[in-house]
């Protein structure tokens, strides 16, 4: 079991054998009292105002704009799948960096 600030892994050698790992896991959380099955039935909810400001987030139109958008999606990155290949545009945008233009790719990839 590998453990993070916010995250837990628990990796098997076998297919055969990562549900028996899995159990053990949560045994050993449940005696330490740090996981309950409660937490299970909670069910994950979308912050909609930060959606909304992503949806509703103006083209970048300088060099600098583009730098937060990538560090924001670096951030991000794991929760969004294959992220370095949908965000290549805008990697692509600060190569120009004399020559700064938000192209249609860019635009399709926000």
């Amino acid at each position: 079991m590998e453990v993070y600030v916010d995250d837990m892994l628990v990796k098997s050698l076998k297919k055969a054998d990562h549900i028996t790992h899995l159990q053990e896991a949560f045994e050993v959380l449940r005696i330490w009292e740090v996981f309950s099955i409660g937490g299970l039935k909670r069910e994950i909810e979308a912050v909609t105002d930060k959606i909304k400001a992503i949806f509703d987030m103006e083209p970048p139109s300088s060099v600098k704009d583009v730098q937060k958008l990538t560090s924001r999606i670096t951030v991000l990155g794991r929760f969004i799948s294959k992220s370095e290949d949908k965000c290549l545009s805008f990697f692509k945008a600060l190569k120009k960096v004399k020559d700064f233009a938000w192209t249609d790719e860019s635009q399709t990839s926000l």
